[in-house]
Parts: C-alpha cells; sequence; structure tokens
C-alpha cells in the first residue's frame, strides 16, 4: 500500500513514528520561590485556611516568589 506521507504528519506521532513537537519542551510551574512562605510565620494562618482568605503578601509571594514582610496578615480578601 502507497500512502504519501505528509498527510500523516499532522498526527504526530498517533499513526506514526514521528516525534511530537512537545515532548521536548521544558515545563514551567510558576516562579521559584525566593522566601518561605508567608503564612508560616503569621498568627493569622488558621483564620485564612477556614475562610479562604488571602493576604497581599501570599499573593505576592504565590507571584514573584517573595513578599514585603510588612504586608503580611494586611488587606485580607477572599481567594479567588
Amino acid at each position: 500500500m502507497l500512502y504519501d506521507n505528509v498527510d500523516m504528519v499532522c498526527s504526530q506521532g498517533m499513526y506514526n513514528n514521528k516525534r511530537s513537537n512537545v515532548a521536548g519542551l521544558d515545563l514551567y510551574y510558576g516562579p521559584e520561590n525566593k522566601m518561605e512562605i508567608p503564612c508560616d510565620t503569621c498568627d493569622l494562618m488558621e483564620q485564612c485556611a477556614e475562610k479562604f482568605l488571602e493576604c497581599s503578601a501570599f499573593k505576592s509571594w504565590t507571584t514573584n516568589g517573595e513578599y514585603d514582610s510588612l504586608k503580611v496578615g494586611k488587606l485580607l480578601k477572599k481567594a479567588a
């Protein structure tokens, strides 16, 4: 049986021996945390866990990996 291999390339390994374009990519799981989680030293940790709240330090830590220590426990909002 003869067939044109160009038509089969779109399957990327499903029906042929072509390697996937995604197989060699490095996965990015977010920022490397430069500081420890701010909740470990906060007095409001249990309250935030019960009511699903987050402070501005926690938001900054999850985005950048670091935070301002003065913002721990400040500006509490519902976690999204």
